[in-house]
């Protein structure tokens, strides 16, 4: 097989990469392919025809190289850090190993560490929240292995990976996957093919993800990933446990309108979350008969730093010609956000908002702690935000809180990123404590430690991910009780692909059939079911309020807004109760007769608002529209 190269394009550090018949490899990023000719015209012509008429990243130029390679049971070269558990006796160390034969691997992404900004696409800091939703996938996988009632004969086991929340890594990290779609592993070495892939997180991860898994026609189950991109054809591999922001969008909006707020200014980021998020705020906005949007700035990329951006930001929401305006939607990454905030703060230039103004928050800093630091109030008091409903999962809190370096096992695999969590919770490295003679000093302490001696309060997500896993474990099962000859309790034949069969590999595209089949009670006692786009058909926000209760500042649960199911009708109605607004508006139609359009819901406990000028309650709101309402005897210009 002929050298094979890759250049990445403008914007883009420029690198080749090599891709031989015995280095399975890839480019990171968003580079294009070029080739350069050899004597092997036959292989060489046509993949370069195919990809220049397609216009194609490298992920096709990937594909046909692992597709067309001939199998082999070779052990990949792992570079990375990884976490394998569970029964996968192949799946653990170098040399020939047999495959479990009823075991099937899931991949696992998550940000475990941040993004470093230079040439090592990882920084050394540990990921709290990533590490906490990795854990809640290796409980799920244990819980289904312990029930009888749900793939019997079969294990799970999966592979853990870090994404670095880097779209380049991440990529880097599917690859490791997709290599293995090309493994055989029956009989001998080589690695256990993956079946299915829960994550990433961001979205921007999430899409160099699917690029490739759809190629391999591995299915990917999302538990945060939201950009309505996802939503669309050519990531037909790709479904989610959370929301779409579509839904989000919806939810924001109604809320601004019960609250009279219809000339907001818009706030976002450069990524898909920030970018696609605000295009459908402007869209649910500007529709015909409503109202319009008063500004549009942007943050740039999604991290801290770009100071003199955030100030032009800034600028561009409060320009005198949006003077009627007194509420911005910011649908932007988190850190970029917090930038921005930590800049307004520190240059005084919240003296500049009017006394009274509102903002947006989306589910990407509506819980954060650091946004309501005392330091920041004066920016982001009276904040009215949005996060997908989700309740903890008292199962998994007992589990998590149960962690500890001296019982760091799940199967044959130990986890490998638990020492660094221990040493950002307790200053300690428990390393060097464990299966010593002569254990340092300090170690008595360290390991006397546990999880419960710091404060705890379950992410969000960690429900998103358990569904994400029961979504493919039931999925699996029923494939299993319709494919499977009668009475069949294990990995059958027929769970595999036709070229698959020797290799052990679930057969992705009639996985996919049965989980778009799938409905069921997920963990936040809400129905999990995809519709044909990968999306849940139905969904569930809590409206959140950041407030001064006490003298302790919080964001406070005021209502909800739902996304009501495809048959639903529901009759308009608006009251004010001792509960506060209730609405349930339509989200589709300017048309309010019509009832069966009427598909959202809104509760809003307005008695309980508080607002950035220590107001409170609906009487206290700012206004926020295109121009003033008209005197008695005026009529609005046209």
């Amino acid at each position: 097989m002929e050298l094979r190269s890759v250049q990445c394009g403008v914007g883009w550090p420029r690198r080749w990469l090599n891709l031989t018949s015995n280095t399975r490899s890839a480019a990171v990023g968003w580079c294009r392919t070029r080739t350069r000719p050899r004597e092997r015209k036959a292989w060489v012509g046509g993949v370069a025809a195919f990809a220049t008429a397609s216009v194609t990243r490298v992920y096709v130029l990937l594909a046909l190289h692992l597709l067309l390679s001939p199998g082999s049971c070779q052990q990949i070269d792992e570079e990375f850090t990884v976490w394998r558990g569970g029964p996968l006796d192949c799946a653990i160390g170098p040399g020939p190993r047999r495959c479990d034969a009823n075991t099937i691997l899931l991949g696992g992404l998550f940000p475990l560490h941040g993004s470093s900004g230079n040439a090592d696409p990882c920084n050394d800091d540990i990921q709290m929240v990533g590490f906490e939703r990795m854990a809640a996938m290796s409980f799920a996988i244990e819980e289904i292995n312990r029930r009888t009632d749900i793939l019997p004969g079969i294990k799970l086991a999966f592979e853990m990976r870090d994404t670095c929340l880097n779209p380049g890594h991440t990529n880097d990290q599917t690859v490791r996957f997709v290599q293995r779609a090309d493994t055989t592993c029956s009989g001998g070495g080589g690695m256990m093919p993956i079946g299915g892939v829960v994550g990433a997180a961001s979205s921007g991860n999430s899409i160099e993800a699917a690029n490739l898994l759809r190629i391999f026609r591995i299915p990917q189950i999302s538990y945060a990933s939201t950009s309505a991109v996802l939503s669309e054809d050519r990531y037909n591999y790709f479904l989610r446990t959370v929301p779409p922001d579509v839904f989000q969008a919806k939810a924001i909006v109604g809320i601004s309108r019960a609250l009279g707020l219809l000339y907001p200014g818009v706030l976002s980021t450069s990524g898909s979350y920030g970018r696609d998020g605000a295009a459908e705020v402007r869209r649910e906005f500007m529709t015909p008969g409503n109202e319009c949007v008063a500004a549009d700035a942007s943050l740039g990329l999604n991290q801290e730093g770009n100071n003199a951006t955030y100030l032009r930001a800034f600028e561009d929401l409060i320009d005198p010609d949006s003077i009627n305006s007194s509420a911005t939607v910011a649908f932007a990454g988190r850190d970029a956000l917090l930038g921005f905030v930590k800049v307004l703060a520190a240059n005084n230039s919240w003296k500049s908002l009017p006394e009274k103004y509102t903002w947006f928050a989306t589910d990407s800093w509506s819980r954060g702690a650091e946004f309501i630091k005392p330091q920041y109030l004066n920016v982001t008091r009276g904040t009215i935000g949005v996060n997908p409903a989700s309740v903890d999962v008292t199962r998994f809190t007992a589990y998590f809180l149960s962690l500890h370096p001296s019982n760091n096992n799940f199967g044959p695999g130990r986890n490998p990123w638990l020492s660094e969590y221990w040493r950002r919770l307790f200053d300690c490295d428990p390393d060097p404590c464990l299966n010593a003679t002569s254990p340092p000093p300090y170690c008595a302490e360290c390991l006397a430690y546990s999880r419960r001696d710091r404060p705890y309060a379950q992410n969000t997500k960690v429900s998103f991910v358990i569904d994400a896993v029961y979504a493919f474990a039931r999925a699996l099962h029923e494939m299993q009780v319709a494919v499977c000859p009668s009475g069949a309790s294990d990995f059958c034949m027929a769970m595999r692909g036709r070229s698959a069969s020797r290799r052990g590999a679930v057969d992705g595209e009639k996985l996919l059939v049965y989980l778009k089949r799938l409905m069921f009670t997920g963990e936040s006692n809400r129905t999990v079911a995809f519709d044909a786009a990968g999306d849940l058909e139905t969904a569930v926000y809590t409206i959140r309020n950041v407030q001064q209760v006490n003298g302790v500042t919080l964001w406070r649960d005021v209502g909800t807004w739902e996304q009501l199911p495809p048959n639903h009708t529901a009759l308009l109605h608006t009251s004010n109760t001792s509960d506060g607004l209730s609405v349930v508006s339509c989200s589709d139609s300017t048309d309010t007769s019509n009832a069966t359009c009427l598909k959202s819901r809104l509760l809003l406990r307005t008695q309980l608002l508080h607002w950035r000028d220590g107001s409170t309650g609906f009487g206290g709101r700012p206004l926020s529209r295109c121009s003033p309402p008209c005197s008695a005897g005026q009529e609005a210009k046209t």
